[in-house]
């Protein structure tokens, strides 16, 4: 870490990247030891199905923006979608346990059904000449797929950028587990 600049080198699937920070962020030691603290609690369990929930609500948004303009089968299935994606959310909030770690597991199984789902309509509603099956996150074998990859890495810039300004430890996730070298704040 390069004290002077508030630089430093981090590794990810084995490549080397470095990230220049301000040195005057505005996280303070109170913060830094809270948000720990909140993972072990009812508050880290919270922060978890509400992120969940409000995930599965924005996916829920547009197939069911674009159902009203499909007729017939389509709009059927985006509307059975939208359906199955509110009944997600709505087990989400209530996952039971008074922990992150309690609650971990149950709420990414529903993210996950939930992202599958809502990926296939996607793919449903995009013209079939551009061979898009579903998102594939690693090793983008479509145009689609490169074109969000892209975007969530501009994204992710971003939300790693306020995290930080935040004072909030990107190496310490509510949902997403720690990993070597892996921020999972932003994710």
């Amino acid at each position: 870490m390069d004290a002077e600049f508030g630089s430093h080198v981090c590794r990810r699937a084995g490549n080397r990247w470095r990230s220049i920070t301000s040195p005057l962020l505005t996280a303070t030691l109170e913060t830094r030891r809270t948000q720990p603290a909140a993972n072990a609690d009812n508050c880290g369990a919270n922060f978890c199905r509400w992120i969940v929930a409000r995930k599965l609500r924005d996916q829920e948004k547009l197939p069911r923006y674009f159902a009203k303009s499909r007729a017939g089968d389509r709009r059927t299935s985006l509307e059975n979608a939208t359906g199955t994606q509110h009944q997600l959310r709505k087990q989400a909030l209530t996952v039971e346990g008074a922990s992150a770690d309690a609650v971990r597991s149950t709420l990414m199984g529903l993210e996950g059904v939930g992202v599958r789902i809502y990926w296939q309509k996607i793919a449903d509603m995009l013209p079939d000449g551009l061979a898009f099956e579903g998102r594939y996150p690693h090793g983008p074998s479509d145009a689609v797929n490169a074109a969000l990859s892209y975007e969530y890495g501009i994204l992710y810039s971003h939300v790693r950028g306020v995290v930080m300004n935040a004072g909030l430890e990107l190496f310490a996730g509510f949902l997403h587990v720690e990993g070597i070298g892996n921020p999972v704040a932003g994710s």
